[in-house]
């Protein structure tokens, strides 16, 4: 069995590249990096009581953005 090569326009190096799942890594990544900030922390701090976490609030508010946002991308 011989293997021949066919390379395709969107193809580098026989490794094809799916533009849509980079950007959305790249967009979920600053988001999780806008909401996991130190910053964010802060500002929920002083909207919650304190006898919830941040990190379930900052995690939920994560998923819910992920939800939406595949929802309509």
């Amino acid at each position: 069995m011989v293997y021949k090569y066919q390379k395709e326009k969107n193809q580098i190096e026989g490794f094809s590249v799916d533009k849509e799942i980079a950007l959305r890594s790249l967009l979920f990544t600053l988001v999780f990096y806008l909401i996991a900030s130190e910053q964010t922390a802060d500002f929920f701090v002083g909207y919650l009581p304190k006898s919830v976490d941040v990190l379930i609030v900052q995690a939920l508010l994560f998923s819910l953005i992920f939800y939406l946002v595949s929802l309509y991308l």
